[in-house]
C-alpha cells in the first residue's frame, strides 16, 4: 500500500485525503502524482495575508 506520511516531530501523519486550494478533494497519492516532493522536503508554505 502506498501512503503519504508527513513527519511531525517524533511522529508521522498519514495523509489520506487533501483539498488543495481551488481544486477537488483527492487522495494523498493522487496529490503527489501531480506535485512531486522529495524525501525530507519542507512543505511549509507561509503566505503574507497583510
Amino acid at each position: 500500500k502506498h501512503e503519504w506520511k508527513v513527519a511531525c516531530g517524533n511522529e508521522a501523519l498519514s495523509i489520506e485525503t487533501i483539498v488543495p486550494q481551488g481544486k477537488r478533494e483527492m487522495t494523498g497519492i493522487e496529490f503527489l502524482r501531480g506535485t512531486p516532493l522529495q524525501t525530507g522536503q519542507n512543505v511549509n508554505h507561509e503566505t503574507d495575508n497583510s
